[in-house]
């Protein structure tokens, strides 16, 4: 093998290294953030009811920060990123929080036991939660 192919199959090997290192690196990553919710508990309607109306809910939805206020009369007034938005909220009997903004958004309120911190999740059909995300609530209006 000349010094030519000796630098490409070095180069190569050295690519491939690299790369398996970085994939590695990035699934670590990936699965450290992860979220469980093992042990995180479905908040009933009552309670969403009590926690919610009348109070600001403040997240970041998809990379996003947003904050919410939840009339008392079914409005939602709410920002996401340097927008605002309106719609419409209710509760239903599932447990089910429905936002009618530009879609509708049906969230889960969880609460983990362990800290006491809520999150809003979009339970799939498989019982898993996508867009998981945790929420803060405060008193009023906020937004």
């Amino acid at each position: 093998m000349n010094s030519y192919n000796k630098y490409i199959d070095h180069t190569f090997r050295l690519f491939c290294c690299i790369s398996v290192a970085t994939v590695a690196i990035l699934l670590t990553i990936n699965t450290s953030h992860a979220l469980k919710t093992d042990g995180f508990v479905e908040v009933s309607s009552e309670e969403i009811k009590n926690l919610v109306v009348g109070n600001t809910v403040i997240g970041t939805y998809k990379g996003t920060r947003y904050e919410e206020y939840y009339e008392p009369n079914g409005r939602l007034r709410g920002n996401y990123g340097s927008g605002g938005y309106t719609g419409r909220w209710k509760i239903l009997s599932n447990n089910i929080l429905r936002l009618d903004v530009d879609r509708i958004l049906n969230f889960t309120l969880l609460k983990n036991p362990e800290n006491g911190a809520y999150y809003f999740g979009e339970k799939r059909k498989n019982g898993k939660y996508s867009t998981l995300h945790k929420i803060e609530i405060l008193k009023g209006d906020k937004t």
